[in-house]
């Protein structure tokens, strides 16, 4: 047991006393694993952030009982959402049934009479100058901010106003906080494709994890055959290229637990389809961070171990099979069929597209298709260079290197393949995404329409309400109705009574026409619908079932509507109810606004403020294609700067393994100096030997990637939608990189092909 120890120790020591080429090794080794690694803590800690957020969700809703538990006084409350700037802000108006009322999670007391408590976002808003518009609608006095216990999020937008006015009966009375609920999502898109991207990012996790343990392995195993002189056994060897990877790994898990704390610290300012978290939810699962720690480890060991089957490590040196063994094809084109069966399959199956997060197999299509790329690559780049022939000196210099050594070239850029192949299929999903939402049929005035419901006692004011939206800017005109239900003696189906002026009824019936004391009746199956000269019951608002007055029917003419989802109504000017009580009535304004107006919409949903705004049961804001669109936008753009981050560092990896490449050619290359082969071939053949590689893992993402993303179109019946754009970004990026990795290198062969070169030692 002794002599295992001080084996792995001696590996250890080798790795970091090696100079300043172990050094880098190590730091490279180091950030590609510590990058895979801290993707992995943040996997890790995605169930306690989904359960933290799911927990204060469900301890802030409020539960409404038929019967009044013992010892609580209700709390009255009025739910009134709001909207700015295409946000939604949560709130409610509140107002205690007596001392023993229930509190709000996150709030210390229940807020007075003219008084709000606000979530921090919210204050901040406020107190922005984009928040000039927003102030009007919480004339209140700010009194504290809601904490932690009590928000969704750390971006989320919430107030609760204390109002003595809010109708104080069973229906609005709540007497306790807090329950269970079965998770739904919010975006179903938004977390379907967040879990595509957990695949696709946790794999290449693997890939980079085995490219930096192989990094520089002639090297090592130069530093192995040595100890082999020295009296090592063959045994021994391995035990200290164990030492070797495990010291490069745990470098990893070091600067990837600092990599996810560094993540972890910006993670409050990231919002994505109105999701947040908060630092604290970031925290990774005790058993998930154990798994981490040891799978880490274990397969940079795994990967340094299975690294020397293809060559004999003897005190004389390295001995490698002079010809590389061939590569079977069957067993690594398995899994990319299989991937491809299993989705093929899926085809249609997604028209509910909740199904998305229910169907395991998909993600499993997925996680196949992207390990048949570094299975299939290396395959590739084989078969590709040894079809190659002739050209000028600097491309046959090239080819013959990769024909006798592809494999590593093929490792190095196999991450890059997975890479770009996940991020090329994501922003296909999403671009297909963002076509299906801007190609949603909107009628030509869904876009400029504002719709406000107003519920009794609000629905009084209708009128007076409509004369202060009709005054704001960006309004262009305003329709207000007012609107009651009748139900026939002996009939069980109710019918509404629609109230306004002949302009405001003109929006949603066509009549020539009409005068005040009109009466109208719509046009279609009439048969349950009460006619001229009919008695009927006027049913009090709050309760159906309870008759507040009776009224016989005036004279009324048949006419076609305008609006559909209105058949069976009946029409009235103000002038057919002279002298008839009706009770209390609701209220609803259609408002045109002129979107070329800066914050129209914002200015018209303002001017609701000082009039009461809980007394609003519900606003219909128009949709906004443009505004969803750019959420998936906004994805796609930050999915495309991880995918260019990661082709960064496999960059890092190739100009590792090209300087490797020039300090162990150091002699072949001063020989074809001195033989007079001039400088510009040998680096033109560097550029060749790193573009070939690059260029081919490229043409299999594209390929995978983009047929991946569109059977994901076609599985889920989105439009079938390509990013070039994106996909020319990332071309262009590894044409780039091939450049920059070249133009480091020309130092190094520039020392490597002089004099010095040429000595023996």
């Amino acid at each position: 047991m002794k002599g295992w120890v001080n084996d792995l120790a001696l590996g250890v020591r080798i790795a970091f006393g090696g100079g300043r080429s172990s050094w880098r090794r190590i730091a490279l080794t180091g950030v590609s694993v510590g990058l895979g690694v801290a993707v992995l803590f943040v996997g890790t800690a995605m169930p306690t952030a989904i359960s933290e957020r799911q927990e204060r969700q469900d301890a802030s809703r409020v539960v409404q009982s038929g019967e009044r538990p013992p010892g609580v006084d209700p709390l009255y409350r009025a739910y009134t959402p709001e909207r700015f700037d295409g946000e939604e802000i949560m709130g409610s108006y509140v107002w205690p049934g007596g001392p023993r009322a229930p509190i709000p999670p996150g709030l210390q007391r229940i807020p007075g009479d003219g008084e709000i408590v606000v979530s921090p976002a919210l204050a901040d808003l406020l107190a922005s100058p984009k928040g000039e518009l927003l102030r009007p609608r919480f004339p209140q006095r700010v009194v504290g901010t809601i904490s932690q216990e009590g928000l969704i999020g750390p971006n989320h937008l919430l107030y609760i106003a204390g109002d003595s006015t809010i109708e104080q009966t069973e229906r609005t009375a709540y007497y306790t906080f807090g329950f269970s609920s079965v998770w739904t999502s919010r975006n179903v898109w938004f977390w379907a494709i967040g879990l595509v991207g957990v695949v696709v990012l946790l794999l290449p996790v693997l890939v980079f994890v085995t490219i930096g343990t192989r990094l520089a392995g002639p090297e090592r195993e130069r530093r192995l055959a040595a100890l082999r002189l020295l009296g090592a056994s063959s045994r021994q060897v391995r035990r200290i290229a164990t030492g070797d990877a495990l010291a490069g790994s745990v470098v990893g898990l070091v600067l990837g637990a600092g990599f996810f704390l560094l993540l972890r610290a910006f993670v409050e300012r990231v919002e994505l389809f109105g999701v947040s978290a908060f630092a604290g939810d970031l925290t990774p699962r005790p058993l998930l961070a154990l798994l981490v720690v040891l799978v880490v480890p274990a397969l940079s060991v795994a990967t340094a171990l299975v690294t020397q089957r293809g060559s004999v490590v003897d005190p004389l040196g390295v001995v490698r099979q002079s010809e590389p063994p061939r590569r079977r094809l069957w067993w690594r084109f398995a899994p990319i069929l299989l991937g491809a069966g299993l989705l093929l399959t899926r085809i249609g199956s997604f028209v509910d597209q909740s199904a998305l997060l229910r169907s395991e197999l998909t993600l499993v299509a997925l996680a196949l298709l992207l390990l048949g790329i570094p299975l299939v690559l290396p395959w590739v780049v084989e078969k590709a260079v040894r079809r190659l022939r002739g050209g000028p000196p600097s491309w046959q210099l090239a080819v013959r290197r990769l024909q006798m050594d592809s494999g590593s070239a093929a490792r190095v850029v196999g991450g890059v393949a997975v890479v770009l192949a996940g991020g090329i299929a994501l922003q296909t999903v999403m671009v297909g995404q963002e076509a299906s939402v801007m190609n949603r049929p909107y009628q030509s005035d869904d876009r400029e329409a504002l719709v406000i419901y107003l519920p009794d006692p609000a629905g009084a004011r209708t009128d007076e309400i409509a004369d202060d939206v009709r005054g704001t800017a960006g309004v262009r005109s305003v329709t207000a109705t007012r609107s009651f239900t009748i139900q026939p003696a002996g009939q069980p189906k109710p019918s509404t009574v629609v109230i306004g002026s002949c302009a405001s009824l003109r929006t949603v019936a066509r009549f020539d026409h009409c005068q005040d004391g009109d009466a109208f009746r719509a046009a279609g199956p009439v048969a349950d619908v009460p006619g001229p000269g009919d008695q009927v019951d006027v049913l009090d608002p709050s309760d159906l079932r309870l008759v507040s007055g009776r009224w016989t029917l005036p004279e009324m003419l048949d006419v076609p509507l305008s609006q559909s989802g209105l058949v069976g109504q009946v029409l009235v000017t103000p002038g057919a109810l002279r002298g008839v009580d009706v009770g209390r009535t609701s209220g609803k304004l259609d408002v045109a606004l002129d979107l070329s107006v800066p914050d129209a919409l914002d200015r018209a949903i303002t001017a609701l403020g000082p009039l009461g705004r809980h007394s609003i049961s519900r606003i219909s804001v128009p949709p906004d294609p443009e505004r969803d669109a750019a959420d998936y936008r906004t994805l796609r753009r930050l999915f495309l700067a991880g995918t260019l981050l990661v082709v960064a560092l496999a960059g890092a990896s190739l100009l590792v393994l090209a300087l490797e490449q020039v300090r162990t050619r150091r002699r072949p290359l001063a020989v074809l100096a001195a033989g007079g082969v001039p400088r510009s071939t040998l680096a033109w053949s560097l550029l060749w030997q790193n573009a070939v590689p690059l260029v081919l893992a490229v043409v299999v993402a594209v390929v995978l990637g983009s047929g991946m993303g569109l059977l994901f179109q076609r599985a889920t019946i989105l439009p079938l939608r390509l990013d070039p754009t994106g996909i020319g970004v990332l071309a262009a990026t590894v044409a780039g990189m091939v450049l920059v990795v070249t133009l480091c290198t020309l130092p190094a062969v520039r020392r490597a092909t002089g004099a010095t070169g040429l000595r023996v030692e």
